[in-house]
């Protein structure tokens, strides 16, 4: 579409979010400012750029226009169209088109209010824009969570751009309905409800599940886990939900993602009852699974284990159970005890 509005217009056309990210530019090279080649190249308008627009309030003049408007670059003295894109109302995006190869004509203004619509319209029906309309900070998410944003610069640029300050201390959440899966109404309240709960917290719908960014104060995740609000939330309304361990920077969102979606599947698979399941708890099922992929977990068990089967298998005791019971307890032998249904000094014999 740019590339032929651009065919149309005799001059370069580009389109840019609210972030300062590059949706679209047209093909076509423009020698004269390198710094656009630069653009190009990153997906980001540069730093330099976004002061000069804030400098001549061209975004403020933009608005009060109504209509494109036509302005000079007082560095650069180049000419430009500029025109904001609105989606369910919302200003999500600019259009903004050089005077390069043609000197502008009335028309001009016409043609780039129509190339908003059309915009609008294309990004409508986008299923991303449906879930998640008008959320800046959702667009970063997804950038990060499909691995087409790992740039730990732009990334510390966006969230600049975004006025999102992050603790040292990041969790992913995803929220899963496994019986009737999620629908537009649906996502957004289940989204809200848990907005209040978690306010410095954003989401995203991503492979039907609702993902959560939380920044908490410290490395605990007791507000989460064990909030009676946010499990009978859970519960109440059907929902898993599934918790990341900590970390610190955004690059390596995507990689926590797949600990949540680890943490559900197998937490799901060994009790499916519960309504929260953390990575944490499943770290050894995770590389047992890991391993068994490739080889036999047996052949990675010390030679006392293999003894232990071979004892039990004859005469007909539960050692190895017991030592398993008393790894898995080993600050509380009264549970440990508990768990395999003996007393306490049975165990300890």
């Amino acid at each position: 579409m740019t590339n032929e509005a651009s065919r149309i217009y005799g001059n370069p056309v580009i389109i840019v979010d609210a972030g300062y990210k590059l949706l679209a530019m047209c093909q076509a090279p423009i020698p004269s400012r390198p710094d656009i080649e630069q653009q190009r190249n990153s997906g980001y308008i540069l730093d330099s750029n976004i002061e000069s627009m804030k400098k001549s309030n061209l975004y403020e003049l933009t608005r009060m226009a109504l209509i494109p408007y036509y302005s000079r670059d007082p560095e650069t003295n180049d000419c430009w169209i500029t025109a904001f894109v609105y989606v369910h109302g919302i200003e999500f995006a600019q259009v903004s088109v050089m005077e390069l190869d043609r000197k502008f004509t009335d028309i001009d203004i016409e043609l780039v209010q129509f190339l908003c619509e059309l915009v609008s319209v294309k990004l409508q029906k986008n299923d991303f824009y449906n879930c998640n309309p008008g959320m800046m900070h959702s667009l970063l998410l997804s950038e990060l969570l499909t691995g087409e944003l790992n740039d730990a610069n732009i990334i510390a640029m966006r969230l600049t751009h975004l006025e999102w300050t992050l603790t040292p201390y990041l969790r992913v959440m995803t929220l899963t309905d496994l019986k009737n899966g999620f629908f537009d109404g649906k996502v957004q309240l289940v989204a809200q409800h848990r907005i209040q709960l978690l306010p410095d917290s954003r989401w995203i719908v991503y492979q039907g599940r609702i993902v959560f960014l939380i920044s908490l104060v410290d490395s605990s995740c007791k507000i989460i886990a064990e909030d009676k609000r946010i499990l009978e939330f859970l519960q109440v309304n059907g929902l898993t939900a599934s918790l990341s361990d900590c970390f610190s920077h955004l690059t390596f969102l995507r990689k926590y993602y797949k600990q949540c979606l680890t943490a559900n599947e197998i937490g799901f698979q060994l009790n499916s009852n519960k309504p929260v399941y953390m990575y944490e708890d499943y770290l050894c099922e995770h590389i047992g699974k890991i391993i068994s992929e490739q080889n036999d977990l047996a052949d990675f068990c010390h030679p006392v284990i293999q003894k232990l089967i071979v004892y039990d298998n004859a005469h007909k005791t539960s050692l190895l159970p017991t030592l398993e019971a008393y790894l898995q307890y080993v600050d509380t032998p009264n549970i440990a005890a508990k768990a395999l249904f003996i007393h306490r000094n049975t165990l300890f014999y």
